[in-house]
């Protein structure tokens, strides 16, 4: 069974766009919790570079859109130049790609860590706190939105392309219908499956973030622990170093008095034989 939607499913509305609206975040940079996002500026930036580039791949998404559902004119040239467009669009996509990927390496160092090293105390917790939770929402609604405009574009360029054929002078509407839909089934049996290869990368990469702040963890909990050692060890020296003193002190009086010295040991062996006589 042929999977392909009827042309009239077409509309300048996407996946992506329905992604986004459902986060609750407004779509404009700098709407709703930006307060808590300015407690780290660098991963702000990496937001708004996102942003720019999923408005930018929705325009380009919207105008092949547009374009699929245009007629053909017969003696024109064709309006849109497709591949370059698509190149366009991958751009645009592996780019924000990379610059979410940026952004989870941001949230961990710049506020996750940080936030773990702060004092409870300390006036600026709940303000790094909200900064982390927003930074880790972003991260969540920045992967849903990469995946439907994955989508999105697979599936308008698709729709793009049979159009730019039939301007490039091939076979009519009707017949490249019939001709084609062997391959639209498979096209997009290849693109869920993308899809679903895209969802396990993406996955993979969140837990690759959690296993490194973990390690992090570790290693900043283990270097803890050892300057704790080197501080015993430290004690323990002067301790020794303490003891040292006094037997050199009392060497040095043993051997300037020599029979108080010897009382003493006198009084120490009564001692030890009267607590003896008392144990029997």
């Amino acid at each position: 069974m042929i999977r392909r939607p009827p042309r009239s499913t077409l509309s300048s509305s996407s996946a992506a766009s329905d992604v986004y609206k459902r986060q609750g975040i407004n779509a404009e940079y700098g709407g709703q919790g930006r307060g808590a996002m300015s407690a780290c500026p660098p991963v702000d930036q990496c937001k708004a570079t996102m942003e720019r580039l999923r408005k930018k791949s929705q325009q380009i998404i919207d105008r092949l859109t547009s374009f699929a559902k245009a007629d053909v004119v017969v003696g024109k040239d064709c309006p849109l130049n497709l591949p370059m467009e698509e190149s366009k669009l991958e751009n645009f996509l592996s780019e924000m790609e990379m610059q979410w990927r940026h952004h989870g390496l941001l949230t961990r160092t710049m506020l996750v860590e940080p936030s773990q090293r702060l004092d409870k105390n300390s006036a600026h917790v709940d303000t790094l706190q909200d900064a982390v939770d927003e930074a880790k929402k972003d991260s969540v609604m920045f992967s849903n939105v990469i995946k439907a405009l994955t989508k999105d574009k697979n599936r308008a360029v698709m729709y793009a392309m049979e159009k730019y054929n039939l301007w490039q002078g091939g076979t009519t509407e009707d017949n490249a219908d019939s001709q084609a839909g062997a391959i639209w089934a498979q096209t997009f049996a290849l693109q869920d499956e993308a899809a679903d290869d895209l969802d396990e990368i993406l996955q993979m990469a969140d837990d690759q973030n959690q296993q490194g702040a973990e390690s992090l963890q570790t290693m900043k909990e283990q270097t803890e622990m050892y300057k704790e050692n080197i501080e015993s060890a430290k004690e323990v020296t002067e301790l020794f170093k303490e003891g040292l003193a006094r037997l050199a002190k009392l060497t040095d009086t043993a051997s300037k008095d020599p029979l108080g010295t010897g009382m003493c040991v006198l009084c120490c062996i009564i001692v030890v034989l009267c607590v003896y006589v008392t144990m029997k």
